[in-house]
């Protein structure tokens, strides 16, 4: 079965386009700035550079005394075991089966289904 000649239009247009415009190349692809912190039972306000003097964190200080602050943080969940698996896995700890941290008495945690 022959196309119609009409149908070839298009594809025939834009072919010439590309050709008579070698000119326009895509911007290179800047790599991002991603910094992965991980820490277990870590809150907000526990760092050494927020005025917490129980807890040392020389590397996260020299960050922020050199002007480095980190306002956006992500989580797959709000509890640590959870989370790591999240992190860990790559996927959403439902999937892997750890909703809560294992001291939760309302959950069996390693054994969801039974």
């Amino acid at each position: 079965m022959s196309k119609h000649p009409i149908s070839l239009i298009h594809p025939l247009l834009t072919g010439l386009f590309f050709v008579s415009h070698p000119g326009i190349e895509a911007e290179p692809a800047s790599r991002p700035n991603l910094i992965l912190i991980l820490a277990d039972d870590q809150s907000w306000g526990d760092a050494g550079f927020l005025r917490t003097p129980d807890v040392r964190t020389p590397n996260l200080d020299r960050l922020a005394a050199n002007g480095v602050e980190f306002s956006q943080g992500y989580v797959s969940a709000t509890q640590c075991i959870p989370s790591r698996a999240g992190l860990m896995t790559g996927r959403d700890q439902q999937h892997v089966g750890i909703e809560c941290n294992p001291d939760d008495d309302k959950y069996d945690v390693y054994h969801p289904s039974a």
